[in-house]
């Protein structure tokens, strides 16, 4: 049974990681040009809406993870990766865990940051930039928008209406696909151990590496970090019957 302390101290430790998630978005963001005075739906949440808004998040973001994971299982796949592929995998693994960090984001500030840091991703960007002549255009440095003069006499909220997300996430998997492409990855089915091994191989390689890592590659090992953690809680303790080994 975990007492409260423990559990107290878990909680820290889940607060204190999501810290420094978003502590390294803001750094990317500002060293990619992204202003800091964004408002929008997501940043003037208060606290009984955060649960209702990250339930419809999490809905339109389904078909983007399920493409994101089966582009993952088939990288996990593979004996070894090109420089390509390699790319590909931590711009897959930064993007799908920038989404996670967005249930963390229970306040106008972190969700500020987070908004941020996911504009300046290169898919998003890209999403919001790339426009082919069928399509009009998401003139917006942010995801989902920016809260202006013109939105206030208008009475309505940036990206309020929910066709403009759409075209933007389909722009996005749109992105993912053609990287894809360039990487020579196909996708494939989803493996529920995949994520696990994808972090501790990603983390071992960080700390091979003796270069000091940047600020992509330390978001992606805060992220690996965690996920090893929770891997390994998973396993059965020494001694067990499950695990002989002493």
């Amino acid at each position: 049974m975990t007492s409260a302390a423990e559990a107290a101290a878990d909680m820290q430790r889940a607060f204190s990681t999501s810290e420094e998630k978003l502590d390294v978005l803001r750094e990317f963001a500002t060293l990619c040009g992204i202003p800091a005075n964004v408002v929008n739906s997501l940043t003037l949440l208060d606290f009984g809406d955060f649960y209702r808004a990250i339930r419809l998040w999490k809905n339109y973001f389904i078909k983007t993870n399920s493409l994101i994971d089966g582009y993952l299982a088939s990288l996990a796949s593979l004996e070894s990766k090109t420089v390509q592929q390699e790319f590909f995998y931590m711009d897959l693994m930064v993007f799908k865990n920038t989404i996670i960090l967005l249930e963390s984001c229970n306040s106008e500030e972190k969700m500020r940051e987070w908004v941020r840091g996911f504009s300046s991703l290169d898919f998003v960007s890209t999403a919001m930039s790339d426009v082919s002549e069928e399509e009009s255009p998401i003139r917006s440095q942010f995801f989902a928008g920016n809260l202006t003069v013109w939105h206030k006499i208008r009475g309505k909220m940036p990206w309020s209406d929910g066709s403009k997300i759409t075209l933007f996430l389909g722009r996005v998997n749109h992105q993912i696909t053609k990287m894809a492409r360039w990487a020579g990855v196909q996708t494939d089915k989803q493996n529920d151990e995949v994520d696990d091994l994808l972090f501790q191989a990603r983390l071992d390689n960080l700390r091979e590496d003796p270069l000091k890592p940047t600020g992509i590659d330390r978001l992606v090992q805060a992220f690996a970090d965690e996920a090893a953690r929770k891997f390994l809680a998973k396993l059965p303790a020494a001694g067990t019957k499950q695990c002989r080994a002493a």
